[in-house]
């Protein structure tokens, strides 16, 4: 049912308690009153069923006013919240077609273009709403988005900075503010800038991530891990933050939750290169053989190489310790020599990987901390 129509059932209801109230000599008794009242309230909770998609909604009211601009934007609104992208680009271009000035179509087009990875093209509508409409925060901050994609971590700051200035509730915008901050090496600014993102929305679970990365930088793993399991607890399905856990608890020796940690990260994400590698190397290389399991390391490993091309040589280094540990040596110590010639500007790893390799050619696996058994 159209909005209109609604709007129509809404007067019928009045002009019925109205007409009833002129009857002469008429005095409703409580108990209809009430009656009535339930009547249409009864209609309005159905149609308000009707409509708890708002997409549903405006797209109702433009099949009764199809030149409705408000009900285009509304509707590409919706479509941007729910991953329909070029549905939503054809919203906003029919409504920028007819009206160049609208602010709020340009900022929508330009934030689906910000989806779509087309950096430039959105820069030049968000700076298009902006021009029509500076004090819209929105496009303060899609222009932000763009800039951060760009590398342009100044500009980026500056138009993030803007949004808040016109919006002090924006937890968004100081959560980007901080990456931004970050990047351009201002560790204090952007602490500040994260904490005042999460004292507006104490469940943004980015933030927490975030700050946790910071302050793990900064040598303090315990108020980290707090960072990473608030993460976790706001957003279950952050893959990041699971992995982040298991990197500490890998550090502090907690193998098991970091398996368990690692896994789910992997689960979230089964194309997470570094976590798959970081679990192989776990599984492969342990001193405990309760938690060692050779064919397992092996597959992951496999995965993480495949998943980066098998350029990365300490991904290859870690796929070489799941070879040894499944006994198979000759292949360790080749895949051994591809990670070496990959490493040539990293003494550190080159040197690791020879000490590995001489295992190897003795059938020997690598354990975690350096010690090794025959296999």
């Amino acid at each position: 049912m159209a909005v209109a129509q609604v709007v129509e059932r809404r007067r019928v209801f009045d002009y019925l308690a109205v007409a009833l109230n002129r009857l002469p000599g008429l005095r409703l008794r409580p108990i209809v009153w009430a009656f009535l009242l339930l009547i249409l309230a009864t209609l309005t909770w159905r149609q308000a069923r009707n409509y708890q998609d708002s997409e549903t909604l405006w797209r109702a009211t433009l099949a009764q006013n199809p030149g409705s601009t408000i009900a285009q934007n509304n509707l590409s609104h919706a479509l941007l919240e729910k991953g329909q992208t070029d549905e939503a680009i054809q919203r906003s271009e029919l409504v920028i077609a007819a009206h160049p000035d609208d602010s709020t179509a340009q900022a929508n087009l330009g934030y689906a273009l910000l989806q779509k990875g087309q950096i430039d093209q959105s820069i030049v509508h968000s700076a298009q709403a902006l021009a029509c409409e500076p004090n819209l925060p929105s496009a303060w901050y899609n222009l932000g988005q763009a800039y951060l994609k760009k590398g342009q971590f100044d500009l980026a700051t500056r138009a993030f900075e803007k949004a808040i200035k016109l919006k002090a509730d924006f937890a968004e915008a100081y959560c980007n503010l901080g990456y931004a901050l970050l990047q351009e090496r201002r560790v204090p600014e952007a602490l500040a800038a994260y904490h005042q993102a999460l004292f507006l929305n104490p469940h943004y679970a980015l933030a927490h991530n975030d700050l946790g990365s910071i302050l793990l930088q900064q040598g303090n793993a315990s108020q980290a891990m707090e960072q990473f399991q608030r993460a976790v607890e706001d957003l279950p399905t952050f893959a990041e933050a699971h992995y982040n856990l298991a990197e500490i608890y890998r550090a502090q020796g907690g193998a098991a939750e970091a398996i368990a940690h690692y896994q789910k990260a992997i689960d979230l994400q089964p194309h997470f290169a570094q976590a798959l590698a970081n679990l192989a190397w776990l599984l492969a290389t342990h001193p405990d053989p309760a938690l060692r399991n050779g064919p397992r390391a092996l597959a992951l490993a496999q995965r993480a190489s495949a998943a980066t091309g098998g350029s990365n040589p300490r991904i290859l280094q870690t796929l070489a310790a799941a070879l040894a540990e499944t006994g198979r040596f000759r292949e360790a110590s080749d895949t051994v020599e591809r990670a070496k010639s990959l490493a040539q500007n990293n003494p550190a790893l080159l040197a690791a990987l020879e000490k590995q390799e001489k295992l190897y050619q003795g059938s020997m696996p690598w354990r975690e901390g350096g010690a090794s058994q025959a296999h």
